[in-house]
């Protein structure tokens, strides 16, 4: 059986609940993430990284989200 259990839990999801805007580039979300059935609360640290076009002429934005959490929360480990 794999680690997450992919095939009886295929998404892992995230629902934000608050954004702070810190500075100009920073902001800390909230929000609930779901793994394995399992709804735990985070907070994500999030830096805009800019706008650029892709190939096809399409705006795009960057940002770069940091966290943690703990596996065990959501009954992941090795000997799950």
């Amino acid at each position: 059986e794999d680690f997450f259990h992919a095939a009886q839990y295929p998404k892992l999801t995230f629902v934000s609940t608050s954004v702070k805007k810190i500075d100009n580039e920073t902001y800390k979300i909230g929000g609930n993430l779901t793994m394995r059935g399992v709804t735990k609360p985070v907070d994500l640290d999030v830096e805009y990284s800019g706008i650029v076009k892709d190939p096809y002429g399409q705006t795009k934005a960057g940002f770069e989200v940091k966290g943690k959490v703990n596996r065990k929360d959501f009954g992941v480990s090795f000997n799950a």
